[in-house]
Order: C-alpha cells, then structure tokens, then sequence
C-alpha cells in the first residue's frame, strides 16, 4: 500500500529527504538510531554509514508511531550530552491526529524542521468498533454484533457489504450505507452453535488501504452460566424461579451437607439465610471470590454477629449491626451499575420501588470500597457490591422474605438476578489497541509460572505481571506491531487476545503547508524546507554554516506516520513482517 504523488512513491521522497539531510552534516559527526517501537539495541551511536543503512531499511507499518514517546526518550538521552545545540528535522505528511496543535506552538530550547510531503487526496473505508449488546455468551444464543464503519471519501456508499468470520469460516453478512465523509452503525445477528473461545473478524472490501479493513475480536461461549444457592433450612422459591432458564445450571446445597469443592466452579455463589457460617465455609468463599468468582450474601432475620463480623472482615465488606423494624422505600438506584445495564431501556413504564419493612444497618470501614446500587429512602443500604481480588461481592441488607421486603415479586427481581449470574469480574475487552500500553487481569497468583505472548513464529515475548490493586495483571507495552490473535500463555493456562491497528491512522486530514508556513511565522523555533534533492541539501549546508556546531546535538527524525498518504495500494502481507525503523538521531560532536 504506497501512496504516490505526482513525483513518485512518498515513502521513497521521505527517505531521500532524509539522506540529504545526512549529507548536508559533516562527514566526522556521530549518529543514535531509534526504531518506530522504541527498543534498547537500537539506542546506540552509528556512523553516516551505518546510518544511511538504517534508513535504506525502513519498511511501512500500520502502527501510529506515538510522538510524545519518542520525543520523551529523546529528551532523555539528550541529558546525557553535554553542551549541545539541538535540533530536530521532521519528514513526514503532518496527520492532524498525530500532530495535535499545541506539539507546534508549546515552547522548547531547540530548533523544528518541518519537510512536509503531500499525497493525491485519499479515500478511505474503515471498520472502527465493535461491541456485543450482551457482556455474555452462551450456546444457542442470539448474538447482537454492533459496528460502525467510516467513509473517508466525498461519494456515497450503497450496499456496502461487510462480513463476519468466526473461527475461520464465514458466520454472517450484511450491508449498509455510508455518505460521504460520514460514518455509520450497524448490526449482525447470529447464534452461537460451539462452546470455547471464538476468533473472529469483521471485514470489508476498500482497495485503497487495507490494514484497517478487518477487525480481529475473541470472546468465550460457555455452555452455561453455574449459579449455586447454599441455604439453612428451606431453598428459595423465588431463586429458583428465576434461573429456570436454559442459559443456567442452577444447584441448591443446605449448608450442613455442603461438598466445598463444588464451590469453585460456580459463576454466581449465593448464601442465603445462613445464621452462623463457620470458619471453613468463610475461607471456601473467600479463596472462590479471590479467584474470580461473584458471591451474593443474603442475610438471615437472625445471625451470630460474631460469625458475620469475621465474614466481613475477611472479604473486607462492611458488617451487619442492628437489625431495623421500619417501613421504608427504595428511593434511589444507581443505573450506571452494571447489575442494571440495559434494564431500564427495557423497561419503558414508570413503577414503584421495592418496599422493605426490615433493613440491617452497616458498619463501613477505611477497607471497604463499595458501590451503591439501592439505596433506601432513610439514605441506609438495601444493595451494595465491592471489588475483592478477581472476584465481585453482592452484598444484600434485608432478608429475601415477603415479611421483610417485597424485591422477590418486584419487577427489578429478575435483571439483578439474571445479571449477577452473568457478569464477571475478570470479563476482558474483545479485543485491545495496538501501540497503547494494556492491563490484563488473570486469575493465576503472582509466583505462578511465567507468561508469555505468542503469535506465530515471530512473536514469543515474556509478558510483564503485576499486582496491582489486589489483582494480579499482565501488562502488556506498546511492544507489538501487527494486528491479528495473540496466545497468552504459560505452562498451565492459555487465553487469546486481539489485537487492531489504531484507528487514528484512518484519518486523512492533514496540516497543509500553507498552515505550516503561517506557523513558522508565529513561532521562530520552527523553519519549514519545501526544496528537495540537492538543493534541499546545499540549503541546509548553508543555513548550517550560519552558527557554530561544536559540542552540538542534531536530532535528525525521520517519522514516517503510516497514513493513507503513506500506504502502498497493494500492501503485500509480508510487508508487514518487515521492521519498520523510522527514527534516527545525530549527534554532532
């Protein structure tokens, strides 16, 4: 994919520039070359030789080389010389997303050269997002895929036809229009026919540049989602009614015949009504949440305050205290919770709150971080959940019984219910950014065996893991530089991620040099070279010999942001395994 203009290849134009400029400095000067991903080995001082080497082998990618990196480690390695002039010479076609205004206009103790180079006007198709109407996945379910595609040109699209493949087969197609310069949504509907993990892509035809014509997402189907109802004297009607349905495998223990290891398991743990949970039951839960798992705590008309006090202590919650007798409303309900995503577009009709004659009071602590997500009329907790490790706490302050609230017929009942059993704390995105730092939650303890990121035979990097906010994560550096399926692995697990191009790089405005030249008048730092080949190269000659060079510092900058303007029209796949080193910097001594 090789944008051209009327002088030939532009990638070709950015590297001659950038010969010149070499050729314009004196033979004896010393040169540090930094590729596009920023690696330690090629931070090293290089001859003109070795450097012209350098830029004969950069290669176009797709990634949107991150400006303020690079200068922040140019920033860096300039602290290492001392009593040097800098400067630094930009090649490139000025994307607007990728040089924001005030990159031009901040201040700084160095000189910008600004070569730009312009492309024939672009036109562009883009797939830009994706997103399930649902967070869970099941067999046989409906599946709602929503996207929204781009037209960068000044025509209309009709009957633009964009396809959906799953696990390498195609799943699904559909078509939509697009004016120009617009974008547009739309939607797939399909069914889920295998369990696992899927890998899919959506893909459109655009011959003009291709790296953004696919999108690569992964999500997981289970089977169904494993809810389990441990109760002290009789099960719950009102539970068992609501996950009846087909996409839950529901299972009820009384708490004195409990098998403990069918505990972990389960996607939603619920223990309701029990008076006095002993020691072993709290550290079963506290391993189950801490490893992923979801808990909803039901609390009974009669506790042992001791045992519920070291529950709470445990799973850093707040404690029951006293036990209300009063007639109160729920008055408030937080909608941004996720227990109540999508439940009030559903639900169109005005209604009244749950009622609650009977209401625990709670005890917080400088521990306990929750979420609120009803709240009674006396401004006291009816539902809250926390954050614990992996896993997510539901925590209830009124017994499930008709005597102390009305909940179980109320219409609020069941998308709690249905929702608790569905989300998952460690739910990842379908699929993650390239160039962009990301954090990835496992279930796996910190001393586990070590991860490694893997895609095909030109990927097999050790993955950085953490603790952080008592979660273990894998961090994941703006390292990687193709779009595709990535296998996080170590010696016992796998999980599939994927990877996309910024979408940034989809966008065709440009700083023209009109404007570059007006601020160029504003802002002295800057000086803009539209000459080229020799006579660009006897110019800056001259405008060097104008001060002196001793002990001076020339960062030389060859960003070629891979845009439009800079993709070839039949981007072969092996262009893409090529590296692209489009950074170097000189250093005059």
């Amino acid at each position: 994919m090789e944008a051209e203009n009327e002088k030939g290849i532009l990638i070709e134009q950015a590297k001659n520039r950038a010969r010149n400029i070499l050729n314009a400095h004196k033979g004896k000067d010393k040169f540090i070359f930094i590729s596009n991903d920023l690696q330690g080995k090629h931070q090293r001082i290089l001859d003109a030789k070795n450097c012209l080497l350098a830029i004969d082998e950069v290669r176009i990618k797709a990634p949107v080389l991150n400006l303020e990196s690079i200068l922040n480690r140019w920033n860096v390695l300039k602290q290492n010389e001392i009593n040097t002039k800098a400067e630094l010479y930009l090649i490139s076609d000025f994307q607007k997303s990728n040089f924001p205004i005030d990159f031009f206009t901040k201040d700084s103790n160095f000189t910008t050269h600004l070569l730009p180079i312009k492309s024939y006007p672009q036109t562009n198709l883009t797939i830009d997002t994706c997103y399930f109407e649902s967070p869970s996945h099941h067999l046989d379910q409906k599946e709602v895929l929503n996207f929204k595609v781009t037209n960068a040109s000044d025509k209309d699209l009709d009957h633009l036809s964009v396809k959906l493949n799953l696990n390498g087969k195609t799943k699904a197609l559909t078509t939509l229009s697009v004016k120009a310069f617009e974008s547009a949504s739309a939607s797939i509907n399909y069914r889920n026919h295998t369990s696992g993990i899927q890998k899919a892509t959506l893909e459109l035809n655009d011959a003009s540049i291709s790296f953004d014509n696919r999108l690569y997402f992964n999500y997981n189907v289970v089977p169904s989602s494993k809810v389990m109802c441990i109760f002290e004297k009789k099960p719950s009607k009102a539970l068992r009614t609501v996950f009846k349905d087909v996409v839950f495998d529901y299972s009820e223990a009384e708490v004195g015949n409990l098998n403990h290891n069918k505990i972990k398991t389960q996607d939603l743990l619920i223990i309701k009504h029990i008076t006095n949970p002993t020691s072993g039951l709290i550290n079963t839960i506290k391993s189950y949440v801490k490893q992923g798992g979801s808990l909803l705590i039901i609390p009974p008309v009669e506790m042992n305050a001791s045992s519920y006090k070291n529950l709470s202590e445990e799973l850093q919650i707040a404690s029951y205290t006293s036990l209300n007798k009063q007639e109160l409303k729920v008055s408030a309900l937080n909608k941004q919770h996720a227990l109540f995503k999508d439940v009030f577009q559903k639900q169109k009709k005005t209604f009244e709150l749950p009622k609650v004659n009977l209401h625990y009071s709670l005890q917080d602590t400088e521990k306990n971080q929750k979420e609120e997500i009803m709240t009674l009329s006396s401004q006291a907790s009816f539902l809250d959940s926390y954050n614990y490790d992996q896993g997510l706490i539901y925590q209830m302050c009124s017994p499930l019984r008709l005597s102390a609230n009305n909940i179980e017929n109320h219409a609020l009942f069941v998308p709690l219910m249905y929702n608790m059993a569905m989300q998952k704390s460690s739910t990842q995105p379908i699929y993650y950014t390239l160039g962009k730092s990301h954090s990835i939650n496992i279930k796996t303890p910190l001393n586990s065996k070590p991860w490694r990121i893997q895609k095909n035979p030109d990927v097999d990097l050790i993955a950085d893991v953490k603790r952080i906010h008592q979660k273990t994560q894998i961090i994941i550096q703006d390292i990687l530089q193709e779009d595709g399926f990535y296998n996080l692995i170590n010696e016992d697990e796998k999980q599939i991620i994927s990877f996309n191009y910024d979408r940034r790089e989809s966008l065709t405005e440009f700083w023209d040099s009109e404007r570059l030249a007006k601020l160029t008048e504003s802002y002295p730092r800057l000086k803009m070279w539209k000459k080229e080949g020799l006579i660009l190269e006897e110019s800056l000659k001259e405008y060097r010999s104008g001060f002196s060079l001793w002990q001076s510092f020339i960062f030389l900058a060859l960003i070629l942001l891979i845009v439009e303007s800079l993709l070839l029209k039949n981007w072969k796949k092996k262009d893409m395994k090529l590296d692209n080193e489009d950074l170097y910097y000189e250093n005059t001594h």
